[in-house]
């Protein structure tokens, strides 16, 4: 099979294009993890900070966001 025979682009793939063009900007899965904990922990150290907290609906009980950093965050 020669390489004059093998079509470039064929028209479905031009009408993707963008997807490809954004999926090759984006980073590495695993960065993309080590992202998402590092705003996972900046958001529980600035909600905790505020001393942010819901009602537990059983109980009646107020629930605290807790530090990721905190001692009792890491345990």
């Amino acid at each position: 099979m020669s390489m004059s025979s093998i079509p470039s682009s064929s028209p479905g793939g031009k009408r993707y294009g963008w997807v490809e063009k954004i999926g090759n900007k984006v980073p590495h899965p695993f960065l993309l993890f080590i992202y998402l904990i590092a705003v996972l922990i900046a958001a529980t150290a600035i909600l905790s900070a505020l001393n942010v907290g819901v009602q537990n609906p059983t109980d009646g009980s107020r629930v605290v966001v807790k530090n990721l950093l905190s001692v009792e965050g890491l345990h």
